[in-house]
């Protein structure tokens, strides 16, 4: 039985016995390399998202494979303040997105499902949000209808407003909310889609995934100048086979540099703050200065939990020192 076949089953959960784990593991390494690397893979999972129920069940299931184990081991995602968290309505959290291994949204996916036993759906970008694997454990096509959907069908919602820009910033922007993709001013759809579904918004300020990732800088800028150098000499944008490169860089948002290839280990943490009320904020008939307003109020709360986590970080690690030193004096 493959993967999407053993998602689709009745089968309860149960303690998997070691084999039985090492098959999981391989079945959904396996999903993930055919949907990634098979242009010709055939979609399975045709609806918008499956019932809350199936996934909290399902990821009891996944949980025991080994390649869950190995991820909550190498990133020890924790999350706090689950209280601020709804156990039955729905509500949209905000997270600032801060690497490309997914390491940042860890706390929450796990916190929420252990501590809720609830399943927190997440917004993915339309070529993500079809994958299979990704709607097993909650993955939903980015789109501002799906958000309203999901809401008002009283489900968790996981949006990372900041997107690629903030996933890929350079190291020396680590931390900061920055007015980009979603969070820039002219945009605001998370804020628009909790307007619409009336429900609450929850920041959750990740601490821990920058540290997976070092990107030195944007290089788009270089990149696109020496193309069109190229192109300006060897009219290679003309080319057929290189027609689409050139094209695939104009449509990139960003192009990273990054130190590392694979994730720096690093504990992460989640802490989710009060629920936001956009409505109240944002009033009736709002334009979009008023959601550009309420905008506001999401990033600079999320702000003040990172930096608040941030500073416990520090505490714990100056009081390990000491603990450190007072055992090496002794």
């Amino acid at each position: 039985m493959d993967y999407i076949q053993r998602f689709l089953s009745d089968e309860e959960p149960k303690k998997l016995s070691s084999l039985e784990k090492m098959l999981l593991t391989a079945s959904a390494l396996k999903q993930i390399d055919s949907e990634m690397l098979n242009s010709k893979y055939q979609h399975k999972l045709n609806e918008l998202y499956y019932p809350e129920e199936k996934i909290v069940n399902w990821l009891d299931t996944l949980n025991q494979s080994y390649l869950w184990q190995f991820f909550e081991k190498y990133f020890k995602p924790r999350l706090y303040n689950a209280e601020n968290i709804p156990d039955k309505t729905g509500a949209m959290l905000i997270a600032n997105h801060s690497t490309i291994f997914l390491a940042d949204l860890a706390p929450v996916y796990f916190g929420v499902h252990e501590q809720k036993r609830r399943c927190v759906y997440g917004m993915a970008y339309k070529m993500f949000g079809q994958s299979d694997f990704l709607k097993t454990i909650g993955g939903v096509i980015g789109k501002m209808e799906n958000a309203v959907k999901l809401l008002n069908d009283d489900k968790l919602l996981i949006v990372c407003p900041g997107g690629i820009l903030d996933a890929c910033k350079p190291f020396y922007e680590r931390y900061l909310v920055r007015p980009v993709e979603g969070f820039a001013p002219e945009n605001c759809g998370y804020i628009k889609a909790a307007y619409k579904a009336g429900k609450p918004i929850i920041p959750v300020g990740i601490i821990g995934a920058e540290e997976t990732l070092f990107t030195l800088t944007d290089m788009k800028p270089f990149v696109k100048k020496v193309m069109g150098w190229l192109d300006e000499k060897y009219s290679l944008s003309k080319k057929p086979r290189i027609k689409e490169l050139y094209g695939l860089v104009d449509f990139a948002k960003i192009i990273p540099l990054p130190l590392n290839l694979l994730p720096f280990r690093s504990n992460v943490e989640g802490y989710a703050g009060q629920p936001i009320d956009v409505r109240k904020i944002v009033g009736e008939n709002p334009v979009q200065e008023d959601y550009a307003r309420a905008n506001s109020v999401v990033m600079q709360s999320l702000q003040t939990l990172i930096d608040k986590g941030l500073g416990k970080r520090r505490d714990c690690a100056m009081l390990s020192g000491i603990v450190k030193d007072i055992i090496e004096v002794s």
